[in-house]
């Protein structure tokens, strides 16, 4: 298994910045950007349902979502 991290704080760009999407664009994306892509789950606030979008709650959400996703993908496997 690899991870990659990045901090984004000292990024001379970006100084912690949060993702910013234009109008319509996540209710366009938002599904997709929720599925697995193979072994990789995707989690952060930017994948968060609209209420929590921005939030730490939304990255906890999401993060609890992916995690649900890999467990039923688990145990699909052990039937």
């Amino acid at each position: 298994m690899a991870c990659r991290s990045y901090d984004w704080n000292t990024d001379r760009w970006a100084k912690g910045g949060y993702c910013y999407f234009a109008p319509g664009q996540l209710d366009r994306f938002n599904p997709h950007l929720t599925l697995p892509g193979g072994r990789v789950f995707f989690a952060g606030e930017h994948t968060a349902p609209v209420e929590y979008r921005g939030y730490m709650e939304g990255a906890v959400r999401s993060g609890i979502r992916a995690a649900q996703q890999i467990l039923n993908i688990g145990a699909r496997s052990e039937e």
